[in-house]
């Protein structure tokens, strides 16, 4: 696809991602005839919307934490995440540069594994001090696994497999294209820091 095409369809999948979550894959199904896309469902979101979690929570795996999850309102935003009355999280990469600077390595794209992780940018840039970050996913077989957010108010949002430039328009950088950085992340010492925060 050429970069505008890429750009619809970004635009299409934030619109599916408004739908409730039980309407999506079908939805997402129907856009293939228009666009050879990659997007597959993966994994439903929450039944219940209280028990939703944002995508880095996905990305690290700390959504499996129950001790984690019962906190996530205290420590998400201790660490630059917060709330916004629809169970959908802000991220403030500032505030969570002590996680990238300790537990995470970058890595070049041609090194990635499975199980790294990918974070799209607003700007492109090298140094993860100035990195703003508007997503993040997990590789799995060659692909990104990642929760997308800002969905339907009272609904959870889903898990979807998909190539890197294949996901909705929010996560767009500021010329409209993808920007992205690699990284490989200690998942047990990430899991233990946000533990910590628990207990504080």
């Amino acid at each position: 696809m050429d970069p505008q095409q890429l750009h619809e369809l970004r635009q299409e999948l934030s619109r599916i991602n408004q739908l409730p979550r039980d309407e999506q894959e079908e939805a997402v199904e129907d856009l293939r005839q228009q666009y050879n896309h990659t997007v597959e469902l993966a994994e439903l979101g929450p039944d219940d919307v209280a028990d939703d979690f944002p995508a880095f929570a996905h990305c690290f795996d700390l959504h499996k934490n129950p001790i984690i999850l019962k906190n996530k309102e205290k420590i998400f935003s201790n660490h630059g995440f917060r709330n916004d009355g629809r169970y959908k999280w802000g991220w403030s990469w500032r505030s969570f540069y002590p996680v990238a600077y300790h537990f995470m390595k970058k890595v070049a794209e041609k090194d990635i594994q499975e199980n790294d992780v990918v974070a799209y940018l607003a700007e492109l840039t090298d140094d993860i001090r100035e990195m703003t970050v508007i997503h993040m996913g997990k590789i799995r077989m060659g692909k990104i696994i990642s929760k997308w957010g800002r969905g339907q108010a009272g609904s959870s949002t889903n898990i979807w497999c998909h190539d890197a430039l294949h996901v909705p328009d929010t996560y767009e950088n500021k010329a409209e294209g993808i920007s992205v950085a690699y990284f490989r992340p200690n998942r047990k010492e990430i899991t233990d820091y946000f533990l910590r925060g628990c207990r504080e």
